[in-house]
């Protein structure tokens, strides 16, 4: 009867085993959520690399997500300037204005060091910059626009009042954009918990009747009958006779005398039984007195029961995979990104073109100027099956590169104050050319020579004039040169070593062509009236000799 309930014991744990922990295999699509049907067939293949449902969780609810980062936002090479000069303040501008570079190249051309050093012979021109730049005067250089700047700055100077518009564009050396593919999902999963409870009891020859039948000398049947009546009563344990059996074979096949005499000996097993939810750990230890191998001295028997149970707890994952990896700009200037059209990553079969789409949009909206590299493209680093495209209407994670810049373009507006006004001494010098064409042999010289200040220059000198005439002489007071010399001849203050000291050669100018003058007056003079007092001498002597004649 006990055999027959030990059995139906063994098969209930075995039903209770296979109906809590179903087999892996068992677990079918069907049973998973409809999160992970909605998931696409790329992105289940990815999943199930990353998560498989068995016995020991069940997966609850799953997303993707995906996300984009950029690198090189920081590699920016140059920055490019374009000027324009407006009429009056909050004018509009025109970006397709051409200064010679192309469009895009701005109206105001900015000035050279030519036009610096013609300011500098004469306060009243210093003082007139000043004003206009704030009260300084500019270094030595070339202010030229389109520019180009290694850094964010820019020393800005102006020759003439107005107001002013001027655009900053960053120029990034290699922007990437890496793609994300992030997956969430929680699921419920068997947590196992087990309880122990460890009972022991010993047994003596002389305390206790419980040693008899435990000797190796007993029959098989003896020693396992004994085992059964002890584990059950003590333990609450039962086992059938086969695996009474197994323990009194192990306890006799680890017979072994003791001490040297033989005196002694022990028998030692340790083994489990049961299964399922309940487990126990049987340890058996027998010694005695080779003298009396029917009733040993000792007898210990200690049994650990452990409990298993199990509970379903939910917990949350999440595995972010890089997915994509594409330079969407190279050598570009921000104003040029920013007319790019939004990316979109994009597997690879579904894109037919790496040209990158442009908007009529940004700072330039439909014009492209002539800094801007033109068509631009996408490249793929890598190995990974998407890319960012932007000839698809549709796609995961839309992305404006664009807004992720943390340095775009930047325009000033009217950097000119209105207040600001040059004194009354004319505009400003402007590097215009002089005069172009030859004097002629007759009384006059060559044109008059461009508006720098105290007359410009001719490009051809004056011609020799007849009869001592001057020769021609500058627009803007040029000084007439001596006999026979052109008109540029102390005009000429754009050379840097004259330049420099462009008064002061003037004023010796007057006055050396002024003792000049003076000298050849002279030396005229004094030559006429030699030769008249020559003529009246030859005169009286020829008349004295006719009368010496008579």
């Amino acid at each position: 009867m006990r055999e027959v309930i030990k059995i139906r014991k063994i098969l209930f744990l075995l039903l209770i085993g296979t109906l809590v922990f179903p087999n892996v295999k068992s677990v079918s699509a069907a049973s998973m959520p409809s999160s992970y049907s909605n998931l696409t067939s790329e992105e289940k293949k990815a999943f199930d690399k990353i998560y498989q449902q068995s016995s020991e969780s069940t997966l609850q609810n799953v997303n993707v997500n995906y996300s984009t980062q950029l690198s090189g936002l920081k590699d920016i090479s140059s920055y490019h300037w374009t000027a324009w000069k407006k009429a009056a303040k909050g004018g509009s501008i025109s970006k397709s204005a051409n200064s010679g570079k192309g469009v895009g190249s701005g109206s105001y051309k900015g000035f050279t060091q030519k036009k610096i050093d013609s300011w500098k012979v004469d306060e009243k021109y210093i003082n007139a910059i000043k004003k206009i730049n704030k009260g300084k005067f500019p270094k030595d250089g070339n202010y030229t626009f389109p520019t180009d700047t290694s850094s964010s700055k820019l020393d800005w100077w102006v020759d003439e009042v107005g107001f002013y518009d001027i655009m900053g564009d960053p120029k990034y050396s290699k922007v990437t954009v890496k793609g994300y593919r992030t997956f969430n999902w929680t699921e419920k999963v068997r947590k196992e918990s087990i309880k122990k409870k460890r009972d022991s009891f010993q047994y003596t020859k002389k305390t206790s009747p419980d040693t008899q039948g435990w000797g190796p000398s007993r029959t098989s049947s003896e020693m396992a009958n004994v085992i059964k009546i002890r584990l059950h009563q003590r333990f609450d344990l039962s086992l059938t006779d086969t695996e009474a059996k197994v323990i009194e074979k192990a306890l006799k096949n680890s017979y072994n005398d003791h001490f040297d005499d033989g005196s002694k000996y022990e028998m030692n097993y340790t083994g489990t039984f049961g299964g399922g939810s309940t487990i126990y750990r049987v340890q058996i230890a027998i010694g005695g007195d080779t003298s009396d191998k029917v009733n040993p001295n000792l007898v210990y028997i200690a049994v650990t029961t452990e409990t298993k149970s199990y509970s379903y707890e939910t917990e949350s994952h999440t595995s972010k995979q890089q997915i994509a990896q594409t330079v969407v700009a190279t050598n570009a200037y921000a104003s040029e990104i920013q007319k790019y059209g939004n990316f979109y990553l994009t597997p690879k079969s579904n894109v037919s073109s790496q040209k990158i789409k442009t908007r009529n949009t940004g700072f330039w909206y439909n014009i492209n100027p002539y800094y801007h590299k033109g068509s631009a493209s996408v490249t793929d680093e890598g190995s990974y099956g998407w890319t960012f495209s932007t000839n698809v209407s549709s796609g995961k994670s839309g992305t404006n590169i664009y807004a992720m810049l943390p340095i775009k373009y930047k325009f000033y507006t009217d950097i000119v104050d209105s207040h600001y006004y040059a004194p009354d001494v004319g505009n400003p010098p402007k590097d215009g050319s002089g005069g172009s064409n030859n004097g002629n042999n007759n009384n006059n010289g060559g044109n008059n020579g461009g508006d720098k200040p105290n007359g410009g220059d001719s490009n051809n000198p004056g011609g020799n004039g007849n009869n001592n005439n001057n020769g021609g002489n500058g627009n803007n007071n040029g000084d007439n040169a001596a006999t026979n010399d052109s008109a540029n001849n102390l005009t000429n203050i754009e050379d840097e070593q004259t330049a420099k000291s462009a008064n002061s050669q003037q004023s010796n100018s007057w006055i050396v062509g002024g003792i000049v003058a003076a000298v050849v007056l002279v030396a005229a003079v004094i030559g006429t009236t030699l030769v008249i007092r020559t003529r009246k001498t030859r005169k009286a002597n020829a008349g004295a000799g006719k009368e010496n004649k008579k």
